[in-house]
């Protein structure tokens, strides 16, 4: 995992050789016509595309369900080139934009039509990659509205987590065919049912283990360019219903009715939005939150110094939030902040002094009076804290303070307590608004640990020596408390 690494486009041009993964069988119903099947093609550029790719697996035990959820959001860029007779060699690179910032590189052979015919790659496993193209019809005759066939895929195949096998029976329709700038584009619709059966490792080892053999509808609509032959579009939704396995070593295997929904949506877009969502976090020290509620993680980067704070957070969904704040050391200083996501608009905001203006920025209104210190405050971003928490006296007594929060735009007030032991501060926060409590550790200027209220917490990574330091220091403040008064005193 490189939390802050550029994005770098990774191209296989080397050939697939026969037999390097499963082939799916595909069997499709003809037309006789005379006009040629239509055909994705090789491709001079680049083609880029954001994709969101919401699911949920889980298994049913008693009135209780175990499992989990998550979103494998990314950026892909797809080369297609020709390779052996008429058939494309394709290769995907993928950039995961949640918490993990994996790039995986994958190469496939399609035909024409887009069934796959080979692969090779870091993700060969996913069920998913042996359906890299939706399907277009081989036979010859016109694509226009009302054009149906069949398209039938089975794969099979075997990795260290177990066995696995996919197969899916859709029958596809022509929706709607239209001339735009010179493309004609084909937009299609298919109705289908899948089966998955599969194993997943639950631990490391791969010793726990759980499986699924499940099966339901499928849906799905996507939109093809058929004069320069690409995919334009794509997405895709399934309700698979079945049983399952959990097996643990030492322990009784248990079948259960288990299941999975899953989506994905796969959109076009330019070089320009690809690099914005997949930029790379900015900031050195890494640490990571993770809520109380759904154990769902969000990586954290920061670097701070006297004058300057970078911070960056990748979340679940591929949600990815930069600030930039300069001249922190002088009033508030100049910030800029980006956020992105797929599937949603760019928000940038640039906040500081008057000057900034002519940068396009804007200027935050006066701020409340009679409060002992101001900063900024975007949400996850407590490393904006830090210049504010150093401006105060560290006394333990409670002072007014007030935060401009960017996203809002509004001013929120609030108390700042802070202690110290040795070189370690101990921030707490407590805002006017329903926002958490925020209690930080900064040691010399670096930001350790955050507790938010009941909702999470963040920090080093649990089992590494950073996080024993940090875990021996909440324990030295939470020593540090004055005990609770006496049951008949009021106050």
């Amino acid at each position: 995992m490189s939390a802050g690494g550029p994005f770098r486009l990774v191209l296989v041009a080397a050939a697939l050789n026969a037999g390097t993964g499963p082939v799916p069988a595909h069997a499709q119903d003809t037309a006789a016509g005379p006009t040629p099947p239509p055909a994705y093609r090789a491709q001079r550029d680049t083609l880029w595309y954001e994709r969101s790719a919401p699911y949920r697996l889980y298994w049913l035990r008693g009135a209780d369900s175990i499992g989990w959820a998550g979103d494998d959001a990314s950026v892909e860029a797809h080369v297609w080139g020709p390779a052996r007779g008429d058939s494309l060699l394709g290769s995907v690179v993928r950039h995961a934009l949640g918490p993990d910032r994996t790039v995986s590189v994958d190469s496939v052979v399609v035909d024409r039509g887009g069934a796959l015919l080979g692969f090779r790659g870091a993700a060969a496993g996913r069920y998913d990659l042996r359906d890299p193209l939706p399907p277009l019809p081989t036979g010859a005759g016109p694509v226009e509205p009302g054009r149906t066939w069949v398209d039938t895929m089975v794969a099979a195949w075997t990795d260290a987590a177990g066995d696995h096998a996919y197969s899916l029976t859709r029958r596809v329709e022509v929706w709607q065919v239209t001339d735009t700038l010179g493309a004609r584009v084909a937009r299609l619709r298919a109705e289908g049912t899948a089966r998955l059966r599969t194993a997943i490792p639950l631990d490391d080892l791969g010793s726990a283990r759980a499986t699924l053999d499940v099966r339901g509808p499928v849906e799905e609509t996507y939109r093809v360019d058929l004069t320069a032959g690409r995919l334009l579009s794509r997405a895709w939704n399934a309700r698979l219903e079945g049983t399952g396995e959990i097996r643990v070593p030492g322990e009784r295997t248990e079948t259960l009715p288990a299941g999975m929904t899953a989506s994905v949506t796969l959109s076009a877009i330019g070089p320009d939005r690809a690099l914005a969502l997949a930029r790379p976090l900015v900031g050195a020290d890494t640490t990571w939150a993770v809520s109380f509620e759904d154990g769902r993680e969000t990586l954290h980067t920061s670097t701070i110094t006297e004058d300057s704070i970078v911070g960056g957070q990748a979340r679940a969904g591929g949600v990815v939030s930069t600030v930039e704040l300069v001249d922190a050391g002088v009033g508030m200083g100049r910030l800029r902040w980006l956020r992105t996501a797929p599937g949603q608009p760019v928000r940038e905001i640039r906040l500081g002094a008057p000057a900034s203006a002519a940068d396009g920025g804007a200027v935050a209104p006066p701020p409340p009076l009679e409060v002992a210190g101001l900063g900024y405050w975007v949400p996850g971003h407590e490393e904006l804290l830090v210049p504010l928490a150093a401006a105060l006296p560290i006394d333990s007594v409670g002072r007014r303070i007030a935060v401009w929060s960017v996203p809002d735009e509004a001013w929120v007030e609030g108390d700042a307590l802070l202690l110290e032991r040795g070189q370690v501060v101990l921030a707490v926060f407590t805002f006017d608004r329903p926002l958490p409590v925020l209690s930080l550790l900064i040691e010399r200027g670096e930001l350790l640990y955050v507790e938010r209220g009941t909702e999470g917490e963040r920090g080093p990574l649990p089992g590494t020596p950073q996080r024993d330091y940090v875990d021996e220091l909440v324990r030295a403040f939470t020593a540090d408390r004055p005990p609770p008064p006496p049951r008949d005193r009021r106050s």
